[in-house]
């Protein structure tokens, strides 16, 4: 990423798009502070992570992905999210129920998925409900 970062001359083109970024940042931020989407997914599930980041992608498309890093302190997710389809020509990242949805959605992985490896062998088992689903992740480009 440091190559990448000082081989593009990144920086100025960041500081000169500032004005864009901050267009989005800002009405996005309002929308974070509205909810207590954290709390609330700990609630649910009862426990707690060491640190949450969201990443605003303003060319994905109408939807997100979750990642993670490790650190000593513990592990940090991230939810990436992009603009609303309906956005036009300035991405709108910040629509209450897609924000919500997104972010809540993207940062349960980090509950679900340890759950889903888990209990693998017995989900396994129930293949034959699954394919279908599979099927049709596959016809939507959803992958394995």
């Amino acid at each position: 990423m440091s190559d990448v970062y000082k081989q593009s001359n990144f920086l100025p083109c960041f500081v000169s798009h500032k004005s864009f970024s901050d267009s989005i940042i800002s009405p996005t931020l309002a929308e974070a502070q509205r909810g207590d989407y954290l709390r609330t997914i700990e609630k649910h599930y009862g426990q707690k992570r060491y640190a949450y980041k969201i990443i605003l992608s303003p060319l994905h498309g109408s939807f997100g992905f979750s990642s993670m890093t490790h650190t000593k302190q513990g592990d940090t997710y991230y939810a990436t999210v992009g603009p609303s389809y309906e956005s036009g020509e300035f991405p709108e990242l910040y629509k209450e129920t897609l924000f919500q949805d997104l972010v809540i959605h993207e940062f349960r992985h980090s509950f679900c998925n340890p759950l889903i490896d888990k209990f693998y062998s017995r989900l396994e088992k129930a293949s034959a409900l699954l394919k279908p689903i599979l099927k049709f992740q596959d016809e939507k480009g959803y992958g394995s």
